[in-house]
This record gives C-alpha cells, structure tokens and sequence, in this order.
C-alpha cells in the first residue's frame, strides 16, 4: 500500500497543529480596537445574494472583494454615518478577488496604506454581519503566504487568525494599530481557525494599469 496518502495526513496534521497552537497564542496578544477613524472608514455592502463589507479609500472610491459586488453593476451601500445610496462598481478583479466601487461624496483624507505587515501584529477589522451591522473583530497577523483560495487556487495572502471575524466581514479592511490599511478580508477556512486576506501591495500593483489610486 502507498504510503502517500498517509504523509499527507500527517502533513496535513501537522499544519492544523501549528495553526491552532498560533491561535492560541495570539489570544495573548494585545487587542486594538476599532477606533472612529477605522469605523469611519467602513462601509455596509449589500445585494439580493447577501452583504459584507468595504473599505472608503478616498473621496471617490470604495474597496471591497469583488466576490461581495458578484456580477452587480450597482450596489447598495450604506456607511456608518447613515449616508446611503446605489454606487456604480467602477473595477473588478475577479482573479485578485477585489473591486472598486464609487464612493458616497465625502470629505475624507486618502487612506494611509501599510504594505509590509509584521507578524503576530494585531489588527483590527470592521464587519456586517447578518445580526449585527458593523462590528468590530481583532484577528492577528500570520504573515504572507501561499494558500489555497475559495475557487481552490495557489495564492498569496495576507495569512491571519481570525479571531471574531465571520461571515459579512468579506471586503473589510484589516488596520493596524497605526490606523494603516494593509489588505481586505478574502476568506476564512476551519472554523474561521485561520483566514486570508488580499495584501494591499499587489491591489496596488494592479490598480497601477488602471486610473484608480488607493491614495
């Protein structure tokens, strides 16, 4: 008999072990909390398949997952200042898995970026889950890594313990205590054990083809 199916149960073994052991661990770390300005910044997102949620980048645009806006071509959003309306999604990337999405008019400075996440960091994260709109979760940083995505793909992402995130909380921006965006919720696997998020500094290297600036 083979005795690869079972190195790869043991290999398999092994990884959960280790990330649960980090999840644990990073129940010690300090937690940040979800400030006005990271709240500010968070969007509701909704459509008839469901919501989640985004980020404000600027002025004019939005940041969300582009599994969040599907094939829509306007989409509700609502921010957490009660400004609601239907904006046009202006870009997506089905591949990446994020989109750009008119933002409501509004009198916000562009948003400051990380592009070099350090690991154990804890982060903050703004959410909308079904119950509840706009709750705060604080995952902490794994570090980037290759990962299998939802559509079962080899991809980078920002690698991090999802402590309090759930459903709804897809497009929302993950902050560091320093208020800087370093990439959005992608998905979560085992229970929400361990998540992926798309790292802001390849958005940017694609958005670099395009009109579309994150700040």
């Amino acid at each position: 008999m083979s005795k690869r199916p079972y190195l790869i149960l043991f290999i398999f073994g092994m990884v959960s072990f280790s990330y649960i052991s980090f999840n644990r661990y990073t129940k010690t770390l300090p937690v940040i909390e979800c400030n006005e300005y990271i709240k500010s910044r968070s969007v509701f997102i909704g459509n008839l398949r469901g919501n989640g949620t985004g980020v404000i980048l600027n002025s004019k645009h939005i940041l969300t997952a582009a599994h969040v806006v599907a094939d829509d071509k306007m989409i509700f959003v609502h921010t957490y200042h009660n400004h609601i309306g239907y904006m046009k999604v202006l870009y997506k990337s089905k591949e990446a898995d994020f989109a750009i999405i008119a933002a409501i008019p509004n009198q916000l400075d562009p948003i400051k970026i990380q592009r070099t996440p350090e690991n154990n960091e804890s982060l903050c994260v703004v959410g909308n889950p079904v119950e509840r709109p706009f709750v705060s979760a604080n995952p902490s940083v794994i570090g980037l890594s290759w990962w299998p995505g939802p559509d079962m793909e080899m991809k980078k992402y920002l690698m991090y313990s999802g402590r309090g995130v759930k459903p709804g909380f897809s497009g929302g921006g993950l902050f560091n205590a320093y208020n800087e965006l370093l990439g959005i919720v992608n998905f979560c696997s085992f229970n929400n054990l361990i998540c992926g998020g798309v790292p802001i500094h390849l958005i940017e290297l694609e958005l670099s083809q395009t009109e579309f600036k994150l700040n």
